[in-house]
């Protein structure tokens, strides 16, 4: 099986492990959420939201890489649609694998917290725009860690 295929393979299982996580819990998923993009007419698609309650959402983002590639160039891009575009203030981004880039998934994790990625972004003094302060990303980098999370959530453990 060839390189991408095997990719887009990983992916969506990881995907549906995900959906079948949320769903056991006995949540609802919605697959393929829409959000706004800064460019183009068309939205963008997430691969899903956790409806925890009727005020509490939750976006997810599954990313999977098992060989080295090029995945970890996405991740700017990542946090750019959760800092800016995703309506909700919780993303649970699931990093998958063990063929990231050396030191990426450390990066990345360093980025979620809002006043670390402000500074990165040139912002003075790490100074946090106010649309970025209330937002919550947690990453995980085991299906187990998202599914105790979620149950977490759930339980109203936390808030």
């Amino acid at each position: 099986m060839a390189g991408g295929c095997k990719a887009n393979k990983n992916g969506y299982e990881a995907e549906e492990s995900v959906q079948l996580i949320v769903e056991n819990a006995g949540l609802q998923y919605e697959k393929q959420a829409l959000f706004e993009k800064a460019y183009g007419p068309r939205k963008g698609k997430s691969d899903g939201v956790v409806h925890i309650s009727k005020n509490r959402k939750i976006r997810v983002e599954v990313k999977t890489q098992n060989v080295s590639g090029s995945v970890s160039e996405k991740m700017p891009n990542m946090l750019i649609h959760a800092y800016n575009h995703y309506e909700e203030d919780e993303i649970i981004f699931a990093i998958l694998g063990n063929g990231w880039a050396k030191g990426s998934v450390d990066w990345f994790k360093e980025m979620c917290v809002p006043a670390n990625w402000a500074s990165y972004q040139g912002h003075q003094n790490g100074r946090i725009p106010q649309s970025w302060a209330s937002k919550k990303i947690k990453v995980c980098t085991e299906l187990s860690e998202l599914k105790n999370y979620i149950t977490e959530c759930k339980n109203g453990q936390l808030q």
